[in-house]
């Protein structure tokens, strides 16, 4: 049994008592369309944490941490870990799970209350381009065309002077706000049946 197994394993009731399921290294909870997450990793010879929220509705290939970070405060945990360093780590990110991060997903337990909770800034550092990202999809989700409005004429500006981007992501997210404006022009119909294609496809590509 892997250490990642044996986290999951000491971690599974405690999770459950929280409504979280499982799947490949990620505990989860879907509410709102949303989805709430806890993952491990071993990107090298210590393991990692990191909790994240996924907005469903938003079209995806595979998991992302952008709405997330890593949990930092814990011990460090080696992939070779004894019983009782695990034990130990669990019980901290436990503590670190109550304090902090589900008091965050409460914060964000609909898309409004994500816009504003990332908005914020207050305990994610998110780059301007991937809170436009948000608002122009959660916007289109609840159906606030004032405000995805505002977002698609200001969105392109941020997109052009994002440098961290490549030409073909800024490129690709340019094509999402054009057909989300589409979208839009073709009335309530239209955006509830791709956010709802999208909710589907991300759930089964992800989940």
């Amino acid at each position: 049994m892997t250490t990642i197994q044996k986290i999951t394993n000491r971690l599974r009731l405690y999770m459950k008592n929280h409504d979280y399921q499982f799947s490949r290294k990620c505990f989860y909870r879907i509410q709102n369309d949303i989805a709430y997450c806890i993952q491990f990793d071993m990107p090298s010879s210590l393991i990692y944490a990191t909790f994240f929220v996924m907005p469903l509705y938003i079209p995806c290939e595979h998991r992302y941490y952008t709405y997330g970070k890593r949990i930092s405060a814990l011990p460090l945990l080696p992939r070779d870990a004894s019983d009782k360093e695990i034990e130990k780590w669990c019980e901290a990110l436990c503590e670190e799970l109550g304090n902090r991060v589900f008091p965050f997903f409460q914060r964000a337990a609909a898309p409004e209350q994500l816009v504003d909770a990332v908005e914020e800034k207050r305990y994610l550092l998110c780059p301007a381009v991937y809170i436009f990202r948000l608002e122009l999809f959660s916007y289109l989700y609840i159906g606030d065309f004032s405000k995805l409005l505002l977002v698609l004429d200001e969105y392109p500006r941020v997109l052009r002077s994002t440098t961290f981007l490549t030409e073909t992501v800024r490129g690709h997210y340019m094509r999402e706000a054009e057909n989300v404006r589409r979208l839009m022009q073709r009335g309530e119909q239209e955006c509830h049946t791709f956010c709802a294609e999208t909710i589907e496809y991300t759930m089964h590509k992800c989940f």
